[in-house]
Parts: structure tokens; C-alpha cells; sequence
């Protein structure tokens, strides 16, 4: 069975919320990234890292990567966690601009959810505006694209 290692970093809690259905699911390991250590890459097949999507760039990727690109194994995801949807263009010029310095350019995937707070007003409208659902969105339903990029790695 391979080893697989989940590492985050959040905030709020909303990546982190996504994070733990996928360690679940995956049977992985989670490590919150303020306590990741370079001994916790030994022995692993294959590293996620889950950052929230602000602007053009994903949360603690950047300095994830600087500080442990030698230690990453051949099997290495993205996934970045927002309530808004992204275009096709949005996501392609944030893989750009996010995995510009990568030597080997990781899996990308974006997990586009509604946590189970309450979310400011003008967030709601924002939401109704581009489309997306007022509605929570969890579970495998939420992660799903993640899972099936998993399962093609392997």
C-alpha cells in the first residue's frame, strides 16, 4: 500500500476541512504545514499540498516548495481551496504564476466548496453573481477531483 502524506496550510479552517475528508478518504497521514519536518517525507509515494486560493497564488505554496522541493517524491499535487469558481483561464494563470519555479510541474487541482459558516454578505452576493451555489459544499462530493487525480498518479 502506498504512503501518502496530506500537508496544509489554513487559516481559517476551510482548507484544512478539506484536507481532513481527504486524509480520511486516502487513509494519509495530515500534517498542518506550520509542523511538517523534512523527516516527514521519508518513506512517502506521494505528497498533497492544500493552500487557499487568494489572488493569483495558493497559500504557503511558495515557501512549501522552497523549503522541501529535494524531498518531494515523483508523485506530488496541488490542490487549491475557494468558495468562488474559476474559469479555465483563471485556473491555467494561477498554475502559472504559482508553479512558475517548480523543476517538475505538480498535479493542479481546485476544490471550489461553501465551508458550513456563515459567510459575510458581500461574499453571498459575490457568489450569486459569478454563478456559484449558496449552498454547503462538502464531503467526497467536494473532493472528488482530487481523489480521481490521486488514483490516476497510481
Amino acid at each position: 500500500m502506498r504512503k501518502i502524506k496530506i500537508v496544509y496550510q489554513s487559516q481559517t479552517g476551510f482548507t484544512q476541512a478539506f484536507a481532513q475528508q481527504l486524509a480520511q478518504t486516502l487513509h494519509a497521514e495530515l500534517v498542518d504545514m506550520k509542523l511538517i519536518a523534512e523527516k516527514d517525507f521519508e518513506h512517502v509515494d506521494v505528497v498533497l499540498f492544500g493552500g487557499h486560493v487568494s489572488g493569483c497564488h495558493i497559500t504557503g505554496f511558495k515557501r512549501f516548495y522552497r523549503q522541501y522541493a529535494d524531498l518531494l517524491p515523483d508523485h506530488f499535487l496541488v490542490f487549491g481551496t475557494g468558495v468562488f469558481p474559476m474559469s479555465l483561464t483563471e485556473v491555467e494563470r494561477l498554475q502559472v504564476k504559482s508553479f512558475s519555479n517548480c523543476q517538475k510541474q505538480p498535479v493542479f487541482r481546485y476544490l471550489q466548496g461553501r465551508p458550513a459558516v456563515a459567510l459575510p454578505w458581500r461574499w453571498r452576493l459575490k457568489l450569486k453573481v459569478k454563478g456559484g451555489s449558496d449552498a454547503e459544499t462538502s464531503g467526497l462530493e467536494a473532493v472528488r477531483p482530487v481523489l480521481e487525480a490521486v488514483d490516476h498518479l497510481l
